[in-house]
């Protein structure tokens, strides 16, 4: 934060992008020297006596226009202070007279000063008469100042049902004289208990807009409604006949609005594709005065090269609008439109109403100078009618638009547990009955590890994959393993209850209620209920809390105080563990808040946004984890090495040449730094040069043996590499399995394969084992055929018994495609298969200022033999933190679960073979596939969230994917052990093996490179629990060829369909 409001409640204001402040339009005519404007002509919201020089008479009724505060029948206050009361309103009482009798108001006389002759009025009315009862809108224009009578034209009317609630009224005027507006109220042939008023009119020389969308109750519906609701506009026509609907997408916290082309009755006359047409779309300020108001607003224009654009009868797809068939074209327009918080600034709400327009025209500009390509939402601002100078800014950098990508089918969503809770219970915390408070220095409410769990029938099948995942993290991470249940009498019982909640230690007998809520399945909020059942309470609840943070009770929620009581010295120990701002215990800022502010403050200000982070556990997380569990090993982590200490982490090397491996802080020909602390040059990397030598000639790199723990003979090997010798130098990885501790010689299997082109960055690798007895691994760095000027480098080395990702995708220099890119374009991965044979891909969407997620369904080879629509299959999407210990990393991940029952707006099942509700395309090998709905989140990480922590690594981010098949536990508690599939190798490796490096070498301890000032925030790191050789899991990943096609490379990621 670079700029601090002296008055606190303005923090969140400064910047706004809305429109001109009344403030700027001000200071603007000053330097102008003027007090005029060009186009406001009148408002009047009747609170001054005079109601603002107009004048009113009665043509049979009696009871005429009257200034009110409040009627009978209703209004029962004005809408200029709608809400609060006191303000005043123009009524006519059509309970009395005959049918026939009128009142008229009638506006001053006005005269145009524009050359075109439009004019819009605007007002709010308020019907509670009779359904006959007319209001009846005129002008009446005089010749000249001589002319008394003038000329009558009725320009709108309304009528029908009453309303009895304010609407928003709009009439598009076209006086080419002096005139005046005269507002009729007739009374029609019924019993009437009220009348008709009229408020807030604004008259100026601008054009309406074409339609209004008004939606009552607008925040409930909002709040309370399924994520991803939608609301229809009705079908709507533009003045030259093109038909089309705006769409209200409702995401609980903020809403998105879109843009489609319907068939409609003109569509054989029209212009197609669609030329030009600017779309614009306003969420009105409902400020009195049209001169003050800051409306939210955005503009699409049509481009003809896009076939979204064309006819929908060609492109569209069958839906049903207001219970008529029609064709419509995938939608276009922007997911985050305004938060919940934005929307309650300001009016955008009166009386709980909010009021939308809508406009669709030619885009002259466009028309006149032949210009094509602009494909931008902006900011429309129209300055006209508030400062004397005329000029519309058109502000293209705000939001954009890929139109050949269809959008993102949105599945699932990140609540922290205190939305989750909302209104159902204080806490997450359950209290037993009748025993003390438990509290985490009572060792009799620890769990004995494995702890026993059962995976209830009614718990949403997400919520059971994503458990099982955070169960694989605590087993990386820390000492606590969990199993099925038998017959312990002690368990865990994951349940579906109303929110995210557990007890705090082993408390209950006979099945430990944990509950995963709507909205609690992500792996953050799970580890967080977890933690609690093993024995944690809130981070900010420590004893030593207020030497960290300060609770601000006056901002607490009433009779949520208690959420913040601390846990006494007593009753808790820190186990020497240093309070962690970064807790997945810890509360957010903003926790309970009653609105006024935030209820905890940081002491460290730059802490302030990082409090109630949701990613991981953090390291001190897992090291008060072990500490209270008394233990300094983990279940399924087997070693990490990044030579950053200048030794080899036990590992040895050999040659069967005159090339070698060779610990190294840079190399000839790349890379100029290593992995571990990036451009830092802090630390070492291991090195074999190919620059010379005979084209066969190898070197090897071996770990240290290791045991087998887990039931599952799976293992996952991660390390980073960068490759700058020949494209036919060869990485091979082998591991090397021996049949008991007398076997010296072992049994070598080809494992994974790194070949082709060099790379420009450190480049990250999974390579899936399945070692069933003791092992090691080895490197080989193979000469190819060709001259090289390099050689490979590897760095940070993970082993562990977890299982591999299912597909990577690297995006080197991120924050720059971010930019420059279209708003919209997509980076997809080549086409994948499951073990179950469902084909698919995964890709990353670019927006500017955030990225969003998505799985494609595709066309494949098993397409007859699967089960359709999907059922029950897993996509996680984790964008990786790259800390070179994956012990340390906390990354960013959302999973969602297909749903065969789940269908689109039109009644397509989305999860349904690709070949019925796919589009065609030429996919990375030149075959026309079918692909379906991107389906996931298309609102996943901010630029800001991108650039914190590791997630950004010499530029590069790293998304990893799974597919993962839930069906096993559909009525079970655990998944079958993962299988690693075929090996590809480009090389067949050449030459009979001779057993590991004999006599073994190892490198000397090198002293630590200088290093450089690093200026990141971070907590206090401590180091992960030291470990065994004991019970893990291992993985799989698809079999990697080094190539531009796996590798991603920036020119082959950008391809857009």
């Amino acid at each position: 934060m670079t700029i601090a409001t002296k008055l606190p409640q303005y923090q969140d204001k400064i910047g706004q992008r809305m429109e001109m402040s009344h403030t700027d339009v001000y200071k603007l005519n000053r330097l102008y020297n003027c007090n005029a404007s060009v186009s406001f002509m009148e408002h009047c919201s009747f609170s001054e006596v005079d109601i603002c020089g107009m004048s009113y008479c009665e043509k049979g009724l009696t009871k005429g226009w009257k200034r009110m505060s409040s009627a009978a029948g209703g209004p029962f206050t004005d809408h200029t202070s709608l809400d609060k009361m006191g303000g005043y309103f123009m009524h006519v009482s059509t309970s009395s007279g005959q049918e026939g009798d009128s009142a008229w108001l009638e506006t001053d006389k006005m005269s145009p000063t524009r050359k075109c002759y439009v004019q819009c009025l605007q007002f709010f009315y308020y019907h509670s008469g009779s359904e006959s009862d007319q209001l009846n809108i005129w002008i009446r224009e005089f010749q000249d100042e001589r002319d008394s009578t003038g000329n009558l034209r009725l320009m709108g009317q309304i009528t029908g049902e009453p309303t009895f609630d304010w609407q928003f009224y709009k009439v598009p005027l076209n006086a080419a004289k002096p005139f005046q507006v005269v507002f009729e109220v007739r009374k029609g042939n019924e019993d009437s208990l009220g009348g008709f008023s009229i408020d807030d009119i604004n008259l100026s020389e601008s054009e309406c807009p074409h339609q209004v969308w008004q939606v009552k109750n607008f925040e409930r519906l909002l709040t309370n409604t399924d994520y991803n609701t939608y609301l229809y506009g009705p079908r709507v026509y533009s003045t030259e006949g093109y038909a089309y609907q705006m769409v209200i997408a409702l995401r609980e916290t903020f809403f998105g609005v879109y843009f489609r082309l319907v068939s409609g009755d003109h569509d054989s006359t029209l212009e197609w594709p669609c030329p030009w047409r600017q779309i614009t779309f306003i969420m009105l300020d409902q400020n009195p005065h049209i001169q003050e108001q800051m409306s939210y607003q955005i503009t699409l224009t049509t481009d003809p090269s896009y076939t979204a654009f064309d006819n929908p009868h060609t492109e569209g797809r069958r839906s049903r609008v207001k219970e008529e068939s029609v064709y419509v074209n995938p939608a276009q327009g922007v997911r985050s439109f305004i938060s919940l918080e934005e929307l309650k600034s300001r009016d955008f709400l009166k009386g709980g109403t909010a009021v939308f327009l809508f406009s669709m025209k030619a885009s002259q500009v466009h028309l006149r100078n032949g210009q094509s390509g602009w494909r931008k939402f902006g900011l429309r601002q129209t300055l006209t009618m508030k400062g004397y100078i005329f000029l519309v800014v058109n502000l293209a950098t705000a939001f954009s638009v890929n139109p050949h990508e269809p959008g993102i089918v949105e599945i699932g969503q990140d609540k922290d547990i205190m939305e989750a809770n909302k209104d159902l219970l204080h806490d997450d915390i359950l209290k037993p009955k009748s025993i003390q408070r438990s509290s985490i220095i009572d060792a009799d409410i620890l769990w004995p590890s494995p702890v026993p769990y059962v995976l209830t029938t009614g718990l949403e099948m997400n919520a059971k994959g994503v458990v099982l995942r955070a169960f694989d993290q605590f087993r990386l991470k820390s000492c606590i393993d969990f199993k099925q249940r038998a017959s312990e009498r002690y368990y865990i019982s994951v349940e579906k209850k109303g929110g995210c909640f557990s007890y705090i230690g082993r408390v209950i007998p006979d099945g430990q209620v944990l509950s995963i809520g709507s909205y609690c399945d992500g792996i953050s909020t799970v580890e967080h209920e977890f933690l609690h059942a093993l024995g944690f309470h809130h981070e900010q609840s420590r004893y030593d809390r207020d030497n960290h943070v300060t609770i601000v009770s006056e901002n607490i929620l009433s009779g949520y105080e208690g959420n913040f009581d601390k846990v006494s010295k007593e009753e808790s120990s820190t186990h020497g563990v240093p309070y962690d701002y970064m807790s997945v215990m810890h509360y957010g800022q903003n926790a309970f808040s009653n609105g006024n502010g935030s209820t905890i403050v940081t002491k460290d200000p730059k802490f302030q946004d990082v409090i109630g982070q949701r990613l991981e556990m953090s390291p001190s997380d897992v090291l008060e984890l072990n500490r209270l569990y008394k233990c300094n090993s983990t279940i399924a982590f087997k070693m990490y090495c990044g030579f950053s200490n200048g030794t080899m982490c036990e590992m040895n090397h050999c040659s069967r040449s005159g090339i070698d491996w060779r610990m190294e802080t840079k190399a000839a020909g790349g890379p100029s730094s290593d992995h571990t602390s990036g451009s830092q040059g802090a630390g070492y990397f291991m090195h074999a040069s190919t620059a010379s030598g005979a084209e066969g000639d190898s070197a090897r790199l071996e770990t240290k043996r290791m045991r087998i723990s887990r039931e599952c003979h799976t293992q996952c090997l991660q390390f980073y590499y960068f490759h700058s010798g020949s494209k036919s130098d060869v990485l091979n990885i082998w591991i090397r399995e021996f049949q008991d501790e007398k076997d010296s010689t072992g049994n070598l299997r080809l494992m994974g394969q790194i070949t082709g082109p060099p790379t420009s960055h450190w480049q990250l690798q999974h390579v899936s084992l399945n070692a069933t007895k003791h092992f090691q691994v080895e490197f080989e760095v193979r000469k190819g055929a060709g001259s090289s000027v390099g050689g490979f480098s590897i760095d940070d080395i993970n082993l562990s018994e977890i299982e591999c990702p299912h597909v990577t995708l690297q995006i080197n220099d991120l924050e720059n495609h971010l930019s420059s890119s279209s708003y919209g374009t997509s980076i997809y991965s080549p086409r994948q298969y499951s073990r179950g044979g469902y084909a698919y891909r995964v890709g990353i969407t670019l927006y500017k200022t955030f990225v969003g997620v998505f799985v494609q369904l595709l066309s494949g080879k098993n397409d007859d033999e699967l089960k359709w629509p999907c059922p029950q299959r897993q996509v996680t999407f984790q964008m990786l933190d790259q800390n070179p210990n994956i012990q340390l990393q906390m990354s960013k991940q959302r999973s969602i679960t297909s749903d065969p029952s789940f269908t689109n707006d039109d009644g397509t099942y989305v999860w349904d073979d690709p070949r019925k509700n796919g589009a065609q395309f030429v996919n990375e090998n030149n075959e026309t596939v079918f692909a379906s709905y991107k389906i996931g989140q298309s609102y996943f990480a901010t630029s800001e969230q991108i650039k914190s922590r590791d997630f950004l690594k010499g530029g590069s981010a790293i998304f990893v994917f799974d597919f993962q098949d839930l069906t096993p536990i559909i009525n079970g508690n655990t998944l079958p052990c993962p299988e690693v599939g075929p090996v590809k190798i480009t090389h067949p490796p050449k030459g009979q093996d001779n057993g590991p490096c004999n006599p073994r070498t190892t490198t000397t301890v090198l002293p630590p490179p200088a290093t450089t000032d690093d200026k990141r925030t971070t907590t206090t790191v401590l180091p992960p629990p030291a470990t065994t050789d004991d019970k893990s899991i291992f993985g799989f990943s698809p079999a990697m060829v080094s190539s531009p096609v796996l590798i991603l490379l920036p020119a082959l990621m950008l391809l857009t369909r």
